[in-house]
């Protein structure tokens, strides 16, 4: 079994600013992880530009609230 990867179109450009804003979206500075820790973590920076390539292919606005189990 092979798995197969389809992108379809070119990725949309990654800028700071849309970096920052995935950085403020997965709410790291709650864990004590800084915007500039979180650049130069390789593993966080990967992430973060998923995350921000996901935000500008799928511009849904504002995401939903997070609920919280009580």
């Amino acid at each position: 079994m092979t798995d197969h990867i389809v992108q379809v179109g070119k990725p949309a450009e990654i800028t700071g600013e849309d970096l920052r804003r995935a950085y403020l979206l997965a709410q790291l500075r709650r864990i004590g992880i800084s915007y500039q820790k979180a650049i130069m973590t390789p593993c966080i920076n990967k992430a973060l530009h998923c995350t921000a390539q996901e935000m500008k292919t799928h511009k849904h606005g504002n995401p939903a609230p997070i609920q919280q189990a009580f």
